[in-house]
């Protein structure tokens, strides 16, 4: 081995004692703008926000904004001092100037006493505040004050006695640094001590001698908080309880606060923060933030520490159980092999290079390899360790000094990328095949014909190996090869837990169970939400899984699945490989190694605070709207949300009741609503934080908007009335115009009506007077002078009812029956009296009072006389019956003859013997009638009559016609 490997070698193995941990802090310049990187101090206030203190303002912090106070609102000197707060929530300031300020609801003011003290200690350097009930103890490097924040008095605290240099005193449970007797630069000596007095509780006092560091800097700072009292001078820390203990700081200390836990934390000048974990200032602290003036620490009610700084402004922890290796180089990126044995985490980031970290101590060391490939994997054997590579396999001893290759049986090298016990057997991957090691002998089991990634032993002689993008199972007796079906996706780890439950991890597809020989998708069971796993490995009912979306958790018997990533204080959301020593948890991310315990409170279950900052209404500020009623174009509206949250990304889950029938979430801290329609209003808002808990208590914002003045019930009733008029008026023009075009109609109508009635009885009555005439001829040329005398004057008073009927369209049923009479007495004259007519009407009609239409029955009777009983030929005597009677509002008329019936008389017709003309013009005159009237008003039925020999023994005519009256 040449000079440079051997001292490289030697380098290597050089262990270093030091504590390589710290604790994964964020600069929060990109989230925060401050107006100066010189920062004094930080405090969160009663309400939840965040205070900071710098050189050109005052800030507030709220998760998502900062408000900075300074010379534009009341803060022209912009540097902060000291800040407290009293039990009303207001904020009091002490400020470069020596000026007292009062901050109360967003507004800066002077206290009362405030000039006061400018005079008395204008060349003084005030630095502190501590406020005890009403009681404002004021620092400064000469002298301390008090004033009461009620009453506004102020006085000096008396000088001690015995005027020692520095003096503290207990009060109500904490400590007071009073008046200091300043040595001149002159006269300083670093031989000598500093001499400071604690006066107790109870009046005794107690001389306290601390070594000297600097004439020019001669201040006493207080700090009371759950680890007790301590006073600071320079980098001594002296605790104060039942007795005193004194501890040097490497460098001048600047602050000193106790987390919830019991840790303590130490900011220094230039030397950053030491975290003493369980408060304990004789152990290792872990270091963090080197090089950096920790000036200000607070920790939030969520848990993330907050520190300010004189050189660049906030830092942030967002959990301080989360602990890395950034500044050891190798563990400041991803490794490719992250595995712990026996209390040791063995990681490689680099060739021939390993690195182990124990409890308190990091190694180095130097891996003897012919391989410039990386270490993959690590196992403990008798006598040292088997270190493999996908370019290597060796054997290492006990302190990594020495080291074997592994060969096949023909002396070449050989090498393993992931080793495997199999009760007493060791087996390993190399390229496509599965090796078996027998010492440092190595012998290919089965040939798997594809490089594999990882694999793991089954049962029997059954292994599990990743091909590609595919599940495999390879037997190394048979040498047969199966696929598993299901998976299409990269296999990234394979785990067999300690009851032989078979996991898969895969990089596209999430999480699978290996069950009876199949892959089963468990995504949706556990809740898994990623889909890129990298690694995976069991604790107890849990199982835990690197992916891209950070830490997961799985809780087999809970069948759910917890998320921790970048909010939860991880370096990075990528990661890579998980290693367990006991209840530490080790990580391999994007941004390097890192170990949290496994039962440290990761999720944020802390509920967030939510205050309303600001409301517009239609783009304008407003200064409250609850309770409030607004016009109806007042629709509009913005509110903005304080949510105190500070890990990630806040939400706003709201419900506007009166429009809104469940819960919207909104990724911001402002909801706008637009074109609200008039009603009554409550806006219900709660806050949800990074891990999705809610706030306790919802801001809930009631408001109404007034309905404009055309929705009111009067303006509706009003407008409903006028419109029902001008409705009504409208109708009633329409209906008399309809009116005025019906009757016009009607008279138009009626007018063709007439005249086509009037046309038709012109046709009808002349037939009648032409057939009564051939009756008078026939008698006058058969010389019955008699006969043809009275014929005629019956025909003469017929011919003057005709006449004086003409013109009218509707008769009584007396006058009606009057002219029929007379017609069939002519008829009966005109035929020898071979027929007779009989006319039957009831006593209840009132035939003087009855209207029918004009002549409406004597059509039918001249067609029984002329086509019934003419045509009988002798056969029997002819008789005509007329019945009328009355059903309901109709008139019912019978007409029955029996004649020849219906069939004989067509018989005859066709002869030429008689064509009946009358019951044509009598069918038109019906149609014309029913329209005059009402549809269907008249209707018309012929029957024909048989003998019990089936002979034709007449026609009965049947007439509904509609009882009209003079009314």
């Amino acid at each position: 081995m040449s000079v440079a490997k051997s001292l490289l070698f030697l380098l290597f193995l050089f262990c270093q004692t030091v504590l390589g941990q710290q604790l994964q802090f964020e600069n929060m310049g990109t989230r925060i703008s401050l107006p100066s990187q010189e920062s004094y101090n930080i405090m969160q206030d009663s309400k939840g926000y965040i205070w900071f203190s710098t050189e050109q303002g005052f800030c507030r912090y709220d998760g998502n904004e900062t408000v900075i106070f300074d010379r534009r609102n009341g803060l022209p000197e912009g540097a902060v001092y000291s800040v407290t707060e009293d039990r009303k929530g207001r904020l009091w300031l002490l400020t470069a100037k020596n000026r007292i300020l009062i901050l109360e609801d967003g507004k800066l003011r002077e206290a009362s006493f405030s000039k006061k003290f400018q005079q008395q200690t204008n060349r003084e350097i005030a630095y502190s505040l501590s406020l005890i009930g009403n009681s404002l103890y004021i620092g400064t490097e000469d002298d301390t004050y008090l004033a009461d924040i009620e009453t506004g008095t102020f006085t000096t605290l008396p000088s001690l006695e015995k005027n020692p240099e520095l003096a503290v005193m207990e009060k109500a449970g904490r400590l007071i640094a009073l008046s200091v007797n300043r040595i001149p630069a002159t006269l300083w000596s670093a031989s000598s001590p500093y001499n400071i007095e604690l006066i107790r509780k109870d009046g005794t006092r107690t001389e306290i001698l601390l070594p000297k560091v600097s004439p020019s800097f001669q201040r006493l700072n207080t700090y009371s908080n759950s680890n007790g009292n301590f006073f600071t001078v320079m980098n001594q820390i002296v605790k104060v309880s039942d007795t005193l203990s004194i501890h040097a700081m490497p460098k001048r200390v600047l602050c000193v606060q106790s987390d919830r836990d019991g840790g303590l934390w130490i900011g220094m000048i230039e030397e950053g923060l030491y975290y003493f974990k369980d408060g304990d200032l004789s152990k290792p602290p872990v270091k963090t933030l080197k090089g950096y003036s920790v000036s200000g620490l607070v920790q939030d009610t969520e848990g993330n520490i907050w520190c300010t700084t004189l050189e660049k402004g906030v830092f942030r922890c967002l959990n301080k159980n989360v602990v890395n290796f950034a500044n050891v180089p190798g563990l400041e990126k991803n490794v490719n092999l992250l595995k712990t044995i026996d209390g040791i985490t063995y990681c490689s980031s680099q060739a021939r290079e390993m690195i182990s970290l124990g409890q308190h101590k990091i190694k180095r060391h130097y891996i003897n390899t012919s391989s410039n490939e990386m270490i993959t994997d690590i196992l403990k054997v008798p006598g040292g360790f088997y270190i493999g590579g996908k370019g290597t396999a060796v054997f290492a001893d006990t302190a990594f000094a020495n080291t074997k290759s592994f060969r096949n049986e023909q002396n070449l090298l050989w090498s393993a990328s992931q080793f495997e016990w199999v009760g007493d057997r060791l087996f390993g991957l190399s390229f496509g095949f599965i090796i078996e090691a027998k010492g440092l002998m190595m012998e290919k089991t089965i040939d798997l014909h594809a490089r594999s990634r990882c694999f793991q032993h089954y049962k029997d002689d059954l292994f599990l190996f990743a091909s590609g993008n595919e599940l495999r199972l390879a037997d190394i007796v048979t040498k047969k090869i199966s696929r598993i079906p299901n998976i299409n996706a990269n296999v990234t780890k394979i785990l067999k837990t300690a009851s032989e439950t078979i996991w898969i991890a895969t990089k596209g597809d999430g999480l699978y169970l290996f069950s009876n020989g199949k892959a089963i998708a468990v995504n949706e069971r556990f809740g898994i939400k990623a889909r890129m796993l990298y690694d995976i490995l069991e604790q107890g009912d849990n199982l835990w899984i690197g992916s891209n979306q950070g830490l997961l958790k799985i809780s087999l018997k809970m069948r759910k699945a917890e998320q921790y990533d970048t909010e939860n204080g991880l370096p990075s959301n990528e990661v890579y490989k998980l290693s367990l020593d006991g209840n530490r948890l080790f990580l391999s991310t994007l941004e390097g190694v890192c170990v949290l315990p496994i039962d440290a409170k990761i999720v944020n279950d802390v509920a967030p605070r939510i205050y309303l900052n600001q409301t517009q209404v239609n783009g304008f500020t407003v200064k409250s709207l609850s309770g409030r009623e607004l016009d109806h174009r007042s629709n509009s509206f913005s509110f903005v949300f304080d949510v105190i949250s500070f890990k990630g990304e806040t939400r706003l889950r709201y419900k506007l009741e009166g429009r809104d029938d469940q819960f919207s979430v909104v990724k911001a801290n402002r909801i706008s609503i637009d074109n609200l329609e008039p009603g009554d209003y409550k806006l219900v808002v709660f806050a949800l934080n990074n891990d999705g808990f809610q706030s306790k208590a919802p801001v809930e914002i009631k408001f109404a908007i007034a309905k404009p003045f055309w929705q009111e019930i009067w303006f509706v009733l009003l407008c409903i009335g006028l419109s029902g008029l001008l409705v009504y008026a409208v109708v009633l023009r329409i209906i008399g115009n309809v009116r005025i075009k019906e009757a016009e109609k009607t008279r138009v109508n009626q007018l063709i009506a007439n005249s086509r009635l009037s046309a038709i009885q012109a046709q009808m009555n002349p037939h009648f007077i032409f057939n009564a005439i051939n009756s008078i001829q026939n008698y006058i040329l058969k010389k019955k002078d008699a006969e043809a005398y009275d014929y005629l004057a019956k025909f003469s008073k017929l011919i003057r009812l005709v006449l004086l009927h003409s013109q009218k369209q509707l008769l009584t049923l007396h006058e009606e029956l009057e002219t029929l009479g007379l017609y069939v007495e002519l008829e009966q004259l005109r035929f020898d009296n071979r027929f007779d007519f009989v006319l039957s009407v009831p006593d209840e009609i009132d035939t003087y009072q009855t209207l029918i239409p004009t002549m409406v029955l004597q059509p039918y009777v001249e067609n029984a006389i002329w086509h019934g009983l003419m045509n009988l030929d002798g056969q029997r005597r002819g008789r005509i019956e007329i019945g009328i009677g009355q059903q309901g509002d109709k008139l019912l008329v019978t007409i029955t003859d029996n004649g020849a019936g219906r069939k004989k008389a067509m018989e005859y017709e066709k002869t030429g013997r008689h064509e009946s003309i009358a019951l044509k013009l009598m069918d038109e005159r019906l149609e014309i009638i029913n329209k005059m009237y009402s549809e269907n008003s008249l209707s018309c039925e012929i029957e024909d009559l048989f003998d019990q020999n089936g002979q034709a023994a007449g026609t009965r005519v049947k007439l509904c016609l509609p009882i009209l009256n003079h009314d």
